[in-house]
């Protein structure tokens, strides 16, 4: 019993972790957004580091959430790893190239 306790709080803490990444993710496409916008060099130069951070981020919250399930494979892990790979996919997508001058 306790150990299930245990493992149901580990995957809590997976769930939780996971969920922080996908809002970390969200944030990160709205700065990219941001900075592109603007044509900040040193805006699109946090932006990337945030990106990068967010995409590590992303990747961890799936590998915890991986470790957890690793006996359980409950449909709200399948969500989340979705989530997860979704959230990353959006962010490999954006361009943080800096945007070309219009004259």
């Amino acid at each position: 019993m306790v150990e299930q306790g245990q493992h149901q709080s580990r995957l809590q803490r997976a769930v939780e972790h996971a969920e922080r990444a996908v809002q970390e993710a969200r944030d990160t496409e709205i700065a990219v957004h941001q900075a592109k916008k603007q044509s900040d060099p040193s805006a699109l130069m946090s932006a990337r580091q945030k990106l990068t951070q967010a995409q590590l981020g992303l990747q961890d919250a799936e590998e915890h959430l991986q470790a957890a399930a690793h006996s359980s494979q409950t449909q709200q892990i399948k969500s989340m790893v979705n989530n997860l790979e979704q959230a990353e996919m959006n962010l490999e997508a954006f361009d943080t190239s800096n945007p070309k001058q219009v004259r």
